[in-house]
């Protein structure tokens, strides 16, 4: 049994060093993810760009200057928000149902990440608190 634990984690650890992460140009970025940063972040100074493949999937990191960071999925969809100081993630890009529970139960306070995972989402809010939503945008559960 240690032995074909010992090989199973020789495995994955073989499969991790296969990841492979390059900078890339804002133009190599997926057309949906350049739109976005035009649309909502054009404002802030990209500090650089990466292009990750991993065996199982591509990700797209863009890195800001004032230490904002998006990262898109290989199709250009966002998949996690971080922003710093006075930048705000845009609301714009969240779903109706959490743009109005936000509205009712937190009015005026900045949402600092985003993260979504098959469709859930994870939000830090300016002052720490923590909330979760499923993929239908209800909410779940919060955390101060």
């Amino acid at each position: 049994m240690k032995r074909l634990i010992s090989i199973i984690t020789a495995l994955t650890l073989a499969v991790s060093a296969l990841a492979i992460e390059r900078a890339i140009s804002f133009e190599k970025l997926p057309p949906k993810a350049q739109k976005l940063i035009n649309t909502h972040f054009k404002e802030l100074t990209i500090s650089y760009i990466t292009k990750e493949y991993e065996v199982t999937h591509t990700d797209y990191d863009v890195y800001f200057a004032d230490g904002c960071h998006i990262e898109f999925g290989r199709k250009g969809g966002w998949q996690q928000i971080e922003t710093r100081g006075d930048v705000v993630v845009p609301l714009a890009l969240l779903p109706e149902s959490i743009v109005n529970y936000l509205a009712a139960n937190h009015p005026g306070v900045g949402v600092m990440k985003v993260e979504k995972d098959r469709g859930e989402y994870e939000l830090e809010l300016k002052g720490g608190a923590e909330l979760s939503f499923d993929h239908n945008g209800r909410f779940r559960w919060y955390e101060d």
